[in-house]
């Protein structure tokens, strides 16, 4: 099977903790795996030396921060590799890398998102909720399955955004 990751950040917390030992996990059972990331740091570093096999990809275009330049470059360089590797799932880790994947990933392949923390979580601001919602409520159809780290964020998307 060909698996591809995508995450914003390579560096190390708790996401890319769980997409290290994804990335474990699927390399055992022998699938062919690419790590994509928008920075370098512990993630690459280590899939790099302990799993040569992973094709791991900088693509220092997904950057955390809204940048319409940026963004759109991240779309096209995503969907673009989508196209060459042809995988079986993509999966998407961050709320920046579940936006600009999905995108890129229309009529590709299918998609899991890993929701690591909504957008529009406790403490964020009114205005700034309101478009998340209405940003994840477009890219809805564009998931095949969700999958929440969190019973809080369960919750949170099955109120503010109905997820399947």
């Amino acid at each position: 099977m060909k698996l591809v990751y995508v995450i914003t950040q390579g560096g190390w917390g708790g996401a890319q903790a769980h997409v290290f030992d994804l990335i474990s996990s699927a390399v055992q059972l022998n699938n062919q795996i690419w790590l994509i990331c928008g920075s370098t740091g512990r993630l690459t570093d280590e899939i790099k030396h302990i799993f040569p096999k992973v094709h791991v990809i900088v693509l220092d275009d997904l950057c955390r921060e809204v940048s319409f330049s940026h963004d759109l470059k991240a779309v096209m360089y995503l969907r673009r590799i989508f196209r060459r590797v042809k995988p079986d799932i993509i999966h998407l880790h961050s709320a920046k890398a579940g936006t600009i994947g999905r995108i890129a990933a229309y009529h590709i392949s299918p998609v899991i998102y890993t929701v690591h923390g909504w957008a529009f979580t406790t403490g964020v601001s009114k205005k700034r909720a309101l478009l998340a919602i209405a940003v994840e409520r477009v890219l809805q159809p564009l998931t095949a399955r969700y999958i929440c780290v969190s019973k809080f964020d369960y919750n949170l998307g099955m109120v503010d955004c109905k997820i399947k």
